[in-house]
């Protein structure tokens, strides 16, 4: 995952590509920042549209959700260091520390 992230940033100048992670797209602050990289007018409404959303909440056991962070590892590693929210936001991280 690192490597191929890092060589798609290579490959497009970095003022042309914006990247957001899900959990915080529907911020406003994020909202704007979207708006202004697209060069669109403000849409205050955009924050309240949520695209599918699971009906139900799945719950998984512990041993579950740490393979599934342990399988995800080099992915939460590559995220990192670009977002380093995704401490705060990635629930799978209380498995990796």
């Amino acid at each position: 995952m690192r490597e191929s992230f890092n060589r798609e940033q290579m490959a497009v100048n970095r003022e042309q590509m914006a990247v957001f992670i899900y959990e915080t797209l529907f911020s406003r602050p994020e909202q704007q920042r979207l708006q202004d990289f697209l060069e669109i007018s403000d849409r205050p409404d955009f924050v309240k549209v949520r695209s599918n959303v699971a009906k139900k909440k799945l719950s998984l056991g512990e041993e579950v959700l740490c393979e599934c962070a342990q399988h995800f590892k080099v992915t939460y590693q590559a995220i990192e260091k670009d977002f380093p929210e995704t401490r705060t936001h990635w629930s799978g991280w209380k498995y990796l520390s």
